[in-house]
């Protein structure tokens, strides 16, 4: 049952170049991805196309050449069309979330420090000391989440505001 392993300098090997090179492609598919991109989208488009290209040959007398332009002509602009619809939809919620989000915020902060004022009544009858160091520790853990709150929906304001450039680019 305890059988002794050896290590197959052969194997190691073989599978140390193929991790290498797996890693090496990786990497040249991340760096090339922005010289790729137009030949992958054409490829999609091309493969988008080409059943409705062959059925249209077959079933009609019109030349490939003919109905290849009038697809490329219909696909780009249903693609345009699908783009331009998703690109006013989503400027469309940026500018809803830009109006509602100072209100969300407000109320978010109205409401911590409420709970903060509110705090002292939770805990009456503790000794004083006590109750100082309590109020403190949540006033300080009120404002600390308050902090917090604030990088947050800045950042996320700011990334919704970035948002549309970085689509239209």
């Amino acid at each position: 049952m305890n059988q002794k392993y050896v290590l197959d300098n052969k194997k190691v090997m073989k599978f140390s170049i193929t991790f290498a090179c797996i890693i090496l492609a990786i990497f040249l598919a991340f760096r090339s991805i922005k010289y790729l991109a137009p030949f992958i989208v054409a490829f999609i488009i091309a493969s988008i196309m080409e059943p409705l290209v062959n059925f249209l040959t077959k079933n009609t007398k019109i030349p490939r050449k003919i109905i290849s332009a009038i697809t490329v002509v219909a696909v780009m602009f249903l693609l345009g069309s699908i783009l331009y619809l998703a690109i006013s939809k989503i400027l469309i919620e940026i500018k809803e979330l830009m109006h509602t989000t100072p209100h969300f915020v407000r109320e978010l902060y109205r409401n911590v420090d409420l709970i903060n004022s509110n705090s002292s009544k939770f805990i009456i009858g503790l000794p004083e000391e006590l109750t100082k160091y309590i109020t403190n520790g949540i006033a300080g853990s009120f404002s600390t989440v308050k902090n917090l709150l604030n990088n947050i929906f800045r950042a996320v304001f700011d990334y919704a505001i970035s948002l549309p450039s970085t689509l239209v680019l």
